[in-house]
């Protein structure tokens, strides 16, 4: 597939009797080039040639002779497009948490809510050992006070293989820095640059083709900020976006190939570790948040006292 050879045999003293005759031929898959044929599949838009070339060396009596054949097609995958729905997900307002107050009860107490406008994916670098994925949130602040950049944490299991595991430390910003806010009432488009291990794409590939070229698929995505030492996800309360899909290719299976989604919901899963949080400076502290609402609450008080005056007057 796409020019790396994936399988190779041959068998001999194979007898063909009068009439139509089918042979079955097996052959094991060299599961070292899956690494190599991914990095293309994915280069190439996930679209792979196939190619399957066959010669049979035959002796009919005096006649002899090594007839050859190959049969090709095109075989294609849509990840991209699970990713994508996944994310889609988490597209809308959140109210989060209040933060503050508990622990210093003369501190202002804070309930942020991020808006999600838009999320997108889509392929990065691929090299034979690792694969890059940009995953990118629209996010808006609607507050009164910034808001740091979130985090993004998450974890992709194709038939129970872990293809990949992303901890809020190990996903960079793309094109900017993970320490940079998000103003009052404006939004920012965050890339996160998110990377797959190719040796555990061919562990998964080797149970697809054992289950007949079928593969149970799950993703959870979360972001996560944390405003005064207080760790707050999006969605609230720790939960993640969880959605389930099933994909099937026709490689050799004859089957209808494509990518079904069974079901999205919101499901618990650990907030990341507020340690791994402050590591990827997604983190902003109480005296920024105070400022932002303490100039808001003077800007209201002026209003009202020039209202008042007027309707005095």
């Amino acid at each position: 597939m796409n020019d790396v050879e994936l399988a190779t045999g041959s068998a001999d003293d194979v007898s063909v009797p009068a009439g139509n005759t089918t042979t079955e031929l097996r052959t094991d898959l060299r599961y070292q080039q899956l690494p190599a044929w991914w990095a293309s599949h994915v280069r190439n838009g996930e679209v792979s040639k196939l190619a399957v070339e066959t010669t049979a060396n035959v002796d009919v009596g005096p006649l002899s002779g090594s007839p050859s054949g190959t049969y090709t097609d095109e075989k294609a995958t849509d990840l991209e497009m699970m990713i994508e729905g996944t994310l889609a997900e988490s597209e809308g307002e959140h109210s989060l948490s209040p933060i503050g107050g508990e622990s210093d009860p003369a501190s202002r107490t804070v309930e942020p809510t991020v808006e999600v406008r838009d999320t997108s994916a889509e392929w990065g670098n691929v090299t034979e050992n690792r694969t890059e994925l940009f995953l990118t949130f629209d996010v808006y602040n609607p507050n009164a006070y910034s808001l740091p950049t979130p985090a993004f944490t998450g974890e992709m299991v194709f038939n129970n293989v872990t293809v990949a595991h992303w901890e809020a430390n190990e996903v960079d910003v793309r094109n900017g820095a993970s320490n940079a806010t998000i103003p009052p009432q404006e939004s920012r488009e965050i890339t996160f640059v998110a990377e797959m291990d190719n040796d555990d794409v061919a562990t998964w590939f080797a149970t697809h083709a054992d289950n007949e070229e079928v593969t149970d698929a799950e993703m959870r995505a979360q972001l996560a900020m944390q405003i005064n030492g207080e760790t707050r996800t999006i969605p609230d309360d720790e939960d993640a976006v969880h959605c389930e899909y099933e994909l099937r290719t026709d490689i050799f299976v004859e089957q209808d190939a494509g990518m079904e989604r069974r079901d999205c919901t919101l499901a618990p899963w650990a907030a990341p570790d507020d340690a791994t949080v402050e590591d990827r400076n997604g983190t902003l502290e109480r005296t920024e948040t105070e400022q932002w609402a303490d100039d808001t609450d003077a800007d209201t008080n002026e209003s009202d006292d020039d209202l008042l005056r007027a309707l005095a007057g």
